[in-house]
């Protein structure tokens, strides 16, 4: 929506592991555009046909996100095109941000809010304005014990390569830029990120559903499993769960009910 019409003429390209890239799609439309969007192989079939279904462009390459997101940082180098960073982009992470405003105006009162930690852009975006509207809310972030990249690299200051593995949060796995603005943006407004093992993730997704008849995805419930994991450090104050994406798989969501 920031983009000028010569630039959206040039082309836009993007990566996504599902949710950004269906609002990808839905801003291509009100702009009368076309994006296209690298997936890596291991994306979940269905969310696959959902991305397809929103009108994007969809290139699989690669094994992992990572791999999908390199890719189409090449190709729109190559090709003169716009890249969008899925959260390495001020613009991208302010409209993430949007969470926490609607959350201050919501509950005001609030003293603690959990956010899905991959990429960072949503939890240190609504965590930028939370603490701008509050500096005494506390901001925890919540990632996969097999994907730690942005955990291990607020701890050692730099980003991290590391090798990860799958994880039922699959769209909070995998690598992250380099020279991403969200590691210090999580430095400055995260006060801490916690790692959740996939046995507390399948728990959250379960506990959504069954008391709340919510179906959630893995990623989605991380702020769940967070608050499930250090919830006697916070009885008795009013706390935020970002609940963000519901795009999970059928034969799995049935398989960890069951």
């Amino acid at each position: 929506m920031s983009l000028t019409e010569e630039e959206l003429n040039k082309g836009v390209v993007s990566a996504s592991t599902g949710n950004f890239a269906l609002a990808l799609g839905e801003a291509a439309k009100l702009r009368s555009c076309e994006v296209t969007v690298y997936v890596a192989k291991n994306i979940e079939p269905s969310r696959l046909e959902l991305i397809k279904a929103h009108g994007v462009n969809v290139v699989v390459y690669g094994e992992e996100a990572w791999d999908a997101e390199k890719r189409a940082r090449e190709v729109a180098e190559q090709e003169g095109k716009i890249y969008v960073s899925p959260y390495n982009d001020p613009v991208v992470v302010g409209g993430q941000g949007t969470c926490g405003l609607e959350i201050s105006k919501q509950l005001p009162e609030v003293q603690v809010a959990f956010f899905a930690v991959g990429g960072a852009g949503l939890c240190c975006g609504s965590g930028g304005w939370l603490k701008s509207f509050n500096p005494d809310i506390e901001i925890i972030g919540v990632s996969p014990e097999r994907s730690p990249v942005m955990y291990e690299s607020v701890k050692a200051n730099k980003i991290i390569e590391m090798e990860t593995f799958p994880t039922l949060a699959d769209t909070c796995a995998g690598g992250v830029d380099p020279d991403t603005i969200t590691l210090e943006l999580c430095q400055k407004y995260v006060d801490e990120i916690i790692l959740l093992t996939e046995k507390e993730i399948e728990d959250s997704i379960r506990l959504l559903f069954e008391h709340h008849r919510l179906v959630v995805e893995g990623s989605g419930v991380l702020s769940v499993g967070g608050l499930l994991k250090l919830k006697d450090s916070f009885k008795g104050k009013k706390v935020v769960l970002g609940i963000c994406g519901r795009n999970i798989g059928l034969d799995l969501f049935k398989q960890i009910i069951a």
